[in-house]
């Protein structure tokens, strides 16, 4: 996962933290294949959590 994206935030359980680092989709403009990796796994991992986070928690 990509330094400065929240990365390791969430590695450390920190969502709060991920989340306000987060600032979106990963150069949502390139069509190369190892960006394109990279933002839907960064993607997919912030999703992820979110969903994992308890109800009723501030995300």
């Amino acid at each position: 996962m990509t330094a400065g994206c929240g990365g390791p935030a969430l590695r450390y359980g920190d969502l709060d933290a991920a989340l306000g680092l987060y600032a979106g989709p990963l150069l949502a403009r390139s069509d190369a294949p190892a960006l394109r990796a990279e933002r839907d796994e960064l993607d997919a991992t912030v999703r992820r959590a979110v969903r994992r986070s308890p109800p009723g928690s501030t995300v």
